[in-house]
This record gives structure tokens, sequence and C-alpha cells, in this order.
């Protein structure tokens, strides 16, 4: 997905927990280390704001909108 949406054009930062996923994803893309758990560097991502998040954290647990959910929930 990451791929496929920066050769379009679009610029893309996305996240991995390990470094040796942010360099498969090649030089298209913008990769930031970051556990989807670490409360701060979400933060510090959102803070630098973006237009369309992705979640694929493959987390089973609360559903709903990201604005409805709290972070002791997620």
């Amino acid at each position: 997905m990451v791929q496929e949406l920066a050769a379009r054009g679009a610029e893309v930062t996305f996240t991995c927990r390990a470094e040796a996923g942010v360099s498969a994803a090649g030089s298209l893309a913008r990769g930031v280390v970051c556990d989807a758990t670490d409360t701060a560097g979400i933060e510090a991502l959102v803070a630098e704001g973006f237009d369309i998040v992705v979640n694929n954290a493959g987390v089973i647990g609360p559903i709903g909108r990201i604005a409805d959910v709290s972070v002791a929930d997620w």
C-alpha cells in the first residue's frame, strides 16, 4: 500500500516497529520506527499533520472511531 500510494504521487509516511521494515519499503516513502503502543511516538507523528491515516497495526481490540476510543482501551 505504501509503495502504491507513493508511486501515484502521494507523500507517504509510515511506521514500523523495526528498522528492517522501514528499509524494506524503499526510498519512495518516509519510514519511521515507532510502536503503535508508544503514546509519545504516536503523538509526535500526529503533531506533524496528515491527510489520511491507515491503521494496519494488526490489533484485535476496541472497534470504533479513533476519536471515540481511549488510549487505555487501545
